[in-house]
């Protein structure tokens, strides 16, 4: 309950009076696309064990079990928004309906966040152009620089979103059990991937993350147990 009252102090969506991120209003690659940008935002899979008789909605699109996590974070890498819950089988723009149509993802209309393609466009959701170059990698790799305005767009776009994927990134390193099987009691996993204040609680006390924000304690022999019910299959 202590964590869910420190999420509201610590993990905080803009609100129409937020100020432009510095990376975009001191930038002028960004600010001539992204005016009113406020971060940006996708979904991360955390693996998990099920029931074999409850696994089929939990097997995403790679094969093994999981759930979709939506989140949202800022461009000086602090995340704002927290939607965990969805099976692993669910694709990212229905977890994302869902969050609007809970009210729990509120974005004022002058400001939007960036989504990748698996998104759909709207005035709060910006997405790339389809079918032109997108990804860093890509445009990084070619021999000549963007020729079309929608191939610069789409390059300042992935430069931008980019940081929600390096945010995963961070988070999985820094916490290795987010990449594990293990079995997380379903209100456990909303407080284990709180991100801003599982840092915070991380660095304050030396022990083991879960032992500290799961809300029962997790009997290390579940995963064995869950491995040997065939529960990670």
């Amino acid at each position: 309950m202590a964590l869910l009252i420190l999420y509201k102090h610590v993990v905080k969506l803009p609100t129409a009076d937020t100020p432009i991120p510095p990376r975009i209003a001191e930038n002028t690659k960004y600010t001539l696309f992204f005016d009113n940008c406020i971060g940006a935002l996708d979904g991360t899979h955390i693996p998990l064990m099920v029931e074999p008789e409850k696994q089929s909605p939990y097997r995403n699109r790679k094969g093994f079990l999981s759930q979709n996590v939506l989140a949202a974070c800022t461009f000086d890498l602090q995340f704002c928004y927290v939607f965990p819950g969805w099976e692993g089988s669910a694709n990212d723009q229905r977890v994302l309906q869902d969050a609007f149509d809970r009210g729990g993802l509120v974005i004022p209309n002058n400001r939007y966040f960036l989504a990748d393609a698996g998104y759909v466009n709207r005035g709060t959701i910006l997405t790339p152009y389809r079918n032109v170059k997108y990804h860093l990698k890509e445009q990084y790799g070619a021999k000549d620089t963007p020729q079309t305005k929608e191939e610069l767009f789409n390059l300042r776009h992935s430069s931008l979103r980019n940081e929600i994927e390096r945010i995963f990134r961070v988070l999985k390193k820094r916490f290795p059990f987010l990449k594990q099987r293990f079995i997380y009691p379903s209100r456990s996993l909303a407080f284990l991937i709180l991100p801003n204040p599982l840092l915070i609680l991380a660095d304050v006390f030396e022990a083991d993350p879960i032992l500290i924000l799961a809300d029962t304690p997790i009997d290390p022999g579940l995963a064995e147990k869950g491995a040997r019910l065939g529960w990670d299959r």
